[in-house]
């Protein structure tokens, strides 16, 4: 990976662990723990809100070639 990528990575973390930190997180082990499981929820709450979108494209393109195999012509 790119090394700016990683980076940016480890600046994000530290952002989150320096969080939990100032909401009165003592350890530096329990910030990391909290920290990372924050991280997952959002990643877990990123990949649930892409799902839901790809369901509702994959609804919109079914009802939409539905719409079109009513009214266009066949192919002869």
């Amino acid at each position: 990976e790119d090394v700016e990528y990683i980076l940016e990575l480890a600046k994000y973390v530290e952002e989150k662990i320096n969080e939990c930190q100032s909401a009165g997180v003592a350890s530096l082990l329990n910030a990391v723990l909290l920290a990372s499981i924050n991280i997952a929820d959002e990643l877990f709450k990123q990949k649930g809100e892409i799902e839901n979108i790809n369901s509702l494209l994959e609804n919109k393109s079914k009802s939409i070639s539905e719409y079109l195999r009513q009214v266009l012509p066949k192919a002869s």
